[in-house]
């Protein structure tokens, strides 16, 4: 049957060769024109199915808000009002960059479009909202009622009397009591407790520039007391030295062509603010611009790549065949190949991810491998004097079967992916087991034909000439394995010894837990998202949770902050808290609103008093710093230790401002003196803020600003946002993280990109064993059906499972880890590796035991080019910019040639011990 079918396939395509031209020329123009309508999706959410808890939630926040997640523009500069002043000229600048083209003349080669003929046009801007500041004003008329009862219970003292020394006992009696005697408090108030640091340690920087005379003014004063009472606001590192600002774009993330030009236009306008500025740094990250990186970065691998990968496999062809013709032949079938494939891809699915994106690169090396055989079988036979159509037969008869079944099995193995539930896997299945399949077709029918209207051609210009005879059998391969298959119980021992040590390093093997390390290294986004944890204790990629009760964000926010993992909560329970909260606050408020009536007159100060008191703050900073380092508690641990001046080991490295201060008042005369000035100052100010705050009124939601409830309520007042910040790098670990695993068990429809990731992860792991299963057992049956024999089925199989053996133990032996990546290469792996043992199998039963040489030698060079063109094929994608394509380029690499390999030098001596031919 077979037989008949290779036959008609031989006469159809040299009798019918002008129909046979048109039609796959035709479909090519088809598919072409369908690939040309094809997009590319670059968002790992889309990868996830459709009906995941976390897409669905996902899609009702951008439902309800309009985006899910934010641009973080990072201002580094060499002190706090450095970057301040930078924050405040770069908003405007950002808020008035538009969407539409480019806002920037030359931005990526690109020209302000001509508007001069055009209609008038709505201008769409980039940024929706952008904040580095929160709303200050609403602390000063309502903070009270935004802090808890126990705190107010507790501080209450502190608005009792605002004369110096007994100002700084109450704030020590409050830092003892709340925080040095009570560790677990200090831990469950972390982000109280840093703030409240950072409000006095602005206090004392103006009371001790006072104290050395440097400055008299009210208005340092007034600082000092809103540092005190509701802080300045800015999103500042430890050190003061990096501001954030926090840009809510007009596109989703999932809007390709809105965020790429986006976030390519702002990142103009902040290189341009560079330049002006360069005593600061301006970067941005977040996942609009890590979308954007990798959207660019691919698509620069994957054009880069493909020209690279067809280049070189041209000229290996060139070398290896000694002519021109067959090569250019078989590359422009391999390419009408792919443009089937591509235009079946955007019939049944419209789109490439990020994986898929890859699919032209590894058909380049999959679908060669056909053609590489044909015309190596054909130009063979022809060189032999065989004629055109004599040729044609001997090929699709010689060696037709083993292509079928490596085609199709390798297919089968990407095909069956489709059963899957993971639209990652499906849609790479689908993508490169069609285009197997589309590149075999072309292969059997389109290379045929131009292969019998170029020997027509060139019979007709060189009539009466005949072939050169030239030998094109790779005899020192055939050699080679023909002296190991004479020694086999040599080849098992050393194969064995091989296995067995390479299973040994298996253990070692390890997954890359960070997503980031799939970026392309220096990226300025990728660079940010691991500096912004350890200057502000917080990932920049945050979680969700939408909710439809301000009691649930109230109980969420309040839970998620107890949480040692967690950076911080943000919510409207922040700015709105539950009437139940409020009520239990409110005798507090008026307690502290009376006192403001009694309050003592400025006093003299007692210089002794004032500095035992300081000495007692220092002692208290100290042993905050050591119970912050015992517990974990970062963020209170690096804002002591800046103001002590101590480094993490604990030096002294820096200045101790308190020390400093208290030998200020001991040397100068004139230190308390200045002091007094000051506190005359502080007291009414510190008390007309306090009498602010104490405001009794509940907060309703009508009372708070715009600016914040766009981004925690949503538009119909139905639903809460709640966003959830990781203290670490939430991608350092994702897949370990306690954090992630608690909330995604504690909060009900979180998600956002470090849950679609990890859901990803786990899916992938799931559903990659019910792939690799199934891949074997189609391997079986297929294998079985063509051989009819179990023992050669197993044989098939045999350099595969070996050859996936080494190459793991090789990752254990040098450290190269599996990551989210290149782990889809294990099914290119298993596709690839096993047509070699098939085709040797195949030639070795039609040509017998005796012609192991032969056979070896004969496809031999068809085996070898196939293979270094594969290599050839994935290695190109090693020097990708996208670090993700690089490591999948490396492991497939590695795993075809050991496939090679073990198909070329082991399987040939089981053959010629185990199996017997006619």
């Amino acid at each position: 049957m077979r037989e008949k079918i290779f036959k008609w396939i031989a006469r159809t395509t040299y009798k019918r060769f002008i129909p046979v031209f048109i039609i796959c020329l035709g479909l090519t123009v088809i598919f072409g024109v369908l690939s040309s309508k094809i997009r590319i999706e670059t968002t790992w959410r889309s990868m996830l199915p459709t009906g995941h808890d976390s897409v669905k939630n996902f899609e009702k926040v951008l439902d309800e808000f309009g985006t899910a997640t934010q641009i973080i523009v990072a201002i580094d500069g060499a002190d706090k009002e450095t970057v301040v002043r930078a924050a405040h000229e770069l908003a405007p600048l950002l808020k008035e960059v538009q969407l539409q083209g480019s806002l920037f003349l030359g931005l990526s080669g690109m020209e302000a479009p001509d508007t001069e003929n055009s209609g008038p046009k709505e201008i769409e801007y980039v940024v929706k909202r952008i904040e580095f500041q929160y709303d200050t004003a609403f602390v000063a008329r309502h903070g009270f009622m935004l802090e808890k009862a126990k705190n107010l219970e507790k501080e209450a003292v502190l608005f009792t009397d605002y004369n110096l020394v007994p100002y700084m006992e109450h704030i020590n009696d409050v830092l003892e009591s709340q925080y040095v005697q009570d560790t677990d408090n200090l831990t469950k108030q972390e982000k109280e407790a840093v703030r409240g640091l950072d409000g006095m340690y602005q206090f004392l920087d103006v009371m001790y520039d006072f104290a050395k005379g440097e400055i008299s003014d009210d208005t340092a004063i007034q600082k000092a007391v809103d540092a005190m009472t509701i802080g300045d606001g800015y999103y500042l590192s430890t050190d003061k030295k990096m501001l954030l600002m926090f840009i809510t774009p007009t596109m989703s993330a999932d809007e390709i062509e809105p965020t790429v030009t986006g976030v390519n236009n702002l990142e103009a306008a902040i290189r341009q603010y560079n330049l002006q500025h360069p005593e600061i740094h301006v970067g941005m990250t977040g996942m609009h611009v890590v979308l954007r990186d990798e959207m660019e970065s691919g698509m620069e691998d994957t054009i880069r790549n493909l020209f690279v990968a067809l280049a070189v496999i041209l000229i290996v062809f060139i070398i290896s065949f000694r002519m021109l013709s067959g090569p250019l032949l078989a590359m422009i079938v391999l390419i009408a190949g792919i443009t089937w494939d591509t235009g079946l891809a955007y019939i049944f699915i419209g789109r490439l991810n990020i994986l898929t994106a890859t699919c032209a690169v590894i058909l380049l090396g999959l679908g060669v491998d056909y053609a590489i055989h044909i015309i190596s079988a054909y130009t063979e036979f022809r060189h032999k004097g065989k004629s055109i159509e004599e040729a044609l037969y001997e090929t699709f008869t010689r060696i037709g079967a083993g292509l079928v079944t490596g085609a199709v099995t390798t297919a089968v193995a990407f095909l069956s992916l489709i059963f899957t539930s993971y639209p990652a896997f499906r849609e790479f299945g689908f993508v490169v087991g069609t285009g197997i399949l589309c590149c075999l077709l072309a292969s059997l029918f389109f290379l045929p034909s131009l292969l019998v209207i170029k020997d027509k051609m060139w019979g007709a210009i060189r009539s009466g000439h005949q072939l050169k005879q030239v030998d094109l059998e790779f005899k020192i391969l055939g050699t080679i394995t023909g002296k190991i298959a004479a020694h086999p119980k040599t080849t098992f021992i050393s194969s064995a010894f091989l296995t067995i040590l390479f299973v040994l390093f298996i253990p070692y093997v390890r997954m890359n837990k960070n997503y980031m390390d799939m970026e392309p290294e220096g990226l300025e986004s990728v660079r940010l998202q691991r500096e912004i944890p350890k200057r502000f204790n917080m990932s920049p990629d945050n979680m969700l949770a939408m909710v439809n009760s301000l009691e649930e964000a109230d109980r969420l926010t309040d839970l998620l902050n107890e949480r040692p993992t967690v950076g911080f909560v943000e919510s409207i329970a922040d700015y709105l808290p539950v009437q139940e909260k409020q009520k239990e606050r409110i005798p507090h408020i008026q307690k502290i609103a009376a006192a403001q009536q009694n309050l003592p007159s400025s006093r003299s100060i007692n210089k002794n008093a004032l500095i035992e008191q300081l000495e007692r703050y220092n002692m208290n900073l100290i042993e905050m710093s050591d119970l912050a380092f015992i517990g974990g508690l970062d963020k209170v641990f690096d804002k002591t230790n800046f103001y002590l001046g101590l480094n993490e080991e604990g030096d002294q490295v820096g200045i101790n401002r308190v020390v400093e201060f208290i030998e200020t008042i001991e040397t100068d005369p004139e230190a308390v003196a200045h002091l007094q000035d000051f506190q005359r100052v502080f007291i009414p100010i510190m008390a007309r803020r306090v009498q602010s705050m104490a405001n009794p009124t509940p907060i309703t939601l009508d009372m708070i600003p715009e600016s914040i409830r766009e981004r925690f309520v949503s538009e119909n007042g139905e639903y809460f946002l709640v966003n959830i910040y990781s203290k670490k790098d939430i991608w350092d670990g994702l897949f370990t993280s306690p954090l992630l695993s608690t909330v995604i068990r504690d909060v009900p429809g979180v998600t956002g990109s470090p849950v679609f990731m990890k859901a990803m992860i786990e899916i992938a792991k799931e559903e990659g064993r019910f792939a690799f299963i199934l891949t074997f057992v189609a391997f079986l049956i297929i294998l079985f059906i063509d051989f009819r024999s179990i023992k050669i089925t197993l044989f098939a199989l045999f350099p595969l499972c070996i050859a996936l053996v080494w190459m793991v133990g090789i990752m254990g032996l040098t450290g190269f880890p599996f990551s989210i990546v290149n782990i889809m290469g294990l099914p290119l792996i298993l596709g690839i590796g096993i047509d070699d043992g098939v085709h040797i199998i195949h030639r070795y039963l039609v040509e017998g035991r005796d012609k192991l040489r032969y056979s070896i030698s004969s496809i031999g060079k068809a085996i070898t080019l196939t293979t270094i063109t594969t290599m050839l094929a994935f290695g190109s994608l090693i020097p990708s910019i996208y670090r993700g394509y690089a490591s999948l380029g490396i492991l497939v690499t590695l795993g075809i040639g050991l496939c090679f390999f073990t198909s070329i030098f082991v399987l040939p001596a089981f053959l010629n011990r185990f199996v017997k031919t006619r």
